[in-house]
């Protein structure tokens, strides 16, 4: 079973005997589509004390009392509902009805006093309004909102980025709105700890992409992918078990040397950013290694698809944050081959 391959990585490492965090999120597409999803979530719960976390990612036009009522009896740490807007420009993208849905769902899961967040993804057709849900969602007493860029992948090729100016303009007004609903109790954070916010907030603290380190997704048909924003796949769990995976693969360790990222690595942010976002990079250029193209601080706007800038650099460089997650001994050994 796929839950326990993951339980015994755990148990390998070691994480059951420490405070570093051990999350599990069940996502989709619709997780809640899945006939067999609450007796996972029970299979789940018998093995709870494994994990530090469990969060479910739904659209949340399923969620009912029964839904939240099972949820809660399961002991489900959090749910993260995504709205693109509010309903005018949500619907546009999510189809008709799909906010009140939404809200709905919102509703009922914090009736029940489940921890429910709302995740936003801004990109040209809703970012103007964004700010707008935000005062919304305040209103509707969500306590927690993650805020996103777009990631060029998917159905999200379909949708226009921002250009550099326009995300940095944005990341401005969304740290000023930061900074007021926390004096409301409303905690807004970065889709994995944005690195880019980092440039206008020397005091934000980011661990930079965690894609290859501390983070990985497995898809419906048991292939496995550094993050669910990022679809490489570097295995297949039906075929290999996961510990095999994480040290086997190739692509994960060329991930993990985060010199690979070579024209960002004269940057004052380097060390603390590493080059942006990973999937952006891949989904815009095709290239994992290239760097952020809406970083504000390269490009004036958004650059030719075709020429990311690479730089040449043979230094092997790790994210210090995570590297704990590794036996020192076989990171560094097969960190000196990549």
């Amino acid at each position: 079973m796929i839950l326990r391959q993951y339980i015994d990585m755990i148990r390998i490492w070691e994480l059951d005997n420490n405070k570093r965090a051990r999350k599990l999120s069940l996502s989709g597409g619709e997780p809640l589509l899945r006939k067999d999803f609450f007796k996972l979530l029970e299979e789940i719960q018998n093995n709870k004390w494994m994990f530090t976390s469990l969060v479910v990612m739904s659209n949340g036009s399923l969620i009912t009392k029964d839904v939240a009522r099972k949820l809660n009896k399961n002991e489900v740490s959090g749910v993260q509902i995504s709205l693109e807007g509010t309903e005018e420009f949500n619907d546009r993208i999510r189809g008709k009805g799909a906010f009140k849905k939404a809200v709905n769902g919102i509703k009922i899961l914090m009736d029940f006093g489940l921890t429910t967040g709302v995740s936003l993804t801004a990109h040209r057709k809703n970012y103007r309004d964004l700010p707008n849900l935000i005062d919304f969602l305040r209103d509707l007493g969500v306590k927690l909102i993650g805020i996103g860029r777009l990631v060029p992948i998917g159905m999200g090729e379909s949708l226009e980025m921002l250009n550099p100016k326009e995300l940095k303009d944005f990341y401005s007004l969304i740290m000023a709105k930061k900074k007021e609903l926390e004096k409301e109790g409303v905690r807004m954070l970065a889709h994995c700890s944005d690195s880019l916010w980092l440039t206008e907030d020397k005091n934000y603290e980011t661990h930079g992409c965690s894609a290859g380190y501390d983070s990985f997704s497995i898809l419906p048909n048991g292939d496995v992918v550094p993050c669910r924003r990022f679809p490489v796949k570097v295995g297949n769990v039906l075929e290999k078990s996961l510990i095999d995976i994480w040290y086997t693969s190739d692509f994960l360790w060329k991930l993990r040397n985060k010199g690979n990222v070579s024209a960002c690595k004269d940057c004052e942010f380097f060390k603390k950013c590493f080059g942006g976002a990973r999937c952006v990079a891949y989904g815009y250029f095709n290239d994992v290694f290239a760097s952020d193209p809406q970083c504000w601080r390269l490009f004036n706007s958004l650059p030719e698809k075709t020429t990311p800038p690479v730089g040449k650099d043979d230094t092997i460089v790790f994210n210090e944050a995570y590297t704990e997650s590794f036996d020192p001994k076989t990171y560094f050994d097969k960190m000196s081959d990549v």
